[in-house]
């Protein structure tokens, strides 16, 4: 009897010690699911949060871009639309290409990227519609490698039949006259010059240089 009483104690002492080492085990070893999942979650948060900070690096595009439009002269011959970065561009070359004909140049940073893009000038003398002031288009005071507060025009519309006359009439039509004028025009150079996307139909040549001389001529550097 005494015996079997031993043997029944023993038993008994085993079941009692294996459920306490169970409880030990997945109390203090195994890892808590609550934990992981909440780290988990705030794994998810940062990395929503490093979302918003790129986007926010490249900041409003309203603070990154003054665009007008509706710019008329010349007795409704020529509309178009002006844009111009707030921050500055640095001209990294200007060469006359024919006489009365200038290209340009220029080079900015956006999203930590340096982009590079070219566009034609020429000084053309015209009249706004809307004050009557005469004024010359196109005219570069700026020189190599300084860095300035461009200004570009594209088109909104064609050119009238009888637009330029006088000594720059023939560098005037060249230059303005290869513009294209399409609805998507003022998006696309909106988003070149605040988030550096290229454009359908816009092609990057020699070091990386993006061709906007038939999208865009310089209005004014300075």
């Amino acid at each position: 009897m005494n015996k079997f009483l031993k043997v029944t104690a023993i038993v008994v002492l085993c079941g009692v010690a294996f459920a306490l080492g169970s409880f030990i085990a997945s109390r203090f070893m195994m890892p808590d699911r609550t934990t992981k999942t909440n780290n988990s979650a705030s794994g998810e948060s940062a990395k929503e949060k490093i979302k918003l900070t790129d986007a926010e690096v490249l900041g409003n595009i309203n603070d990154r871009i003054n665009l007008h439009e509706n710019l008329v002269f010349n007795d409704g011959q020529l509309t178009f639309f002006s844009i111009s970065p707030v921050y500055k561009f640095v001209l990294e070359k200007k060469s006359e290409l024919e006489p009365g004909v200038t290209e340009t140049i220029w080079a900015f940073e956006v999203g930590g990227e340096k982009k590079k893009f070219k566009a034609l000038s020429t000084g053309c003398t015209m009249k706004r519609d809307d004050t009557g002031e005469v004024v010359t288009l196109g005219e570069i005071n700026a020189q190599e490698k300084e860095e300035v507060s461009p200004a570009f025009a594209g088109l909104m519309q064609s050119l009238g039949t009888n637009i330029f006359s006088g000594k720059d009439e023939l560098a005037c039509r060249k230059v303005w006259g290869r513009l294209q004028s399409y609805p998507q025009l003022k998006s696309e150079m909106r988003d070149f010059f605040t988030l550096g996307k290229i454009g359908s139909g816009l092609t990057s040549g020699k070091e990386g240089i993006v061709d906007l001389t038939d999208r865009l001529i310089l209005y004014f550097a300075k």
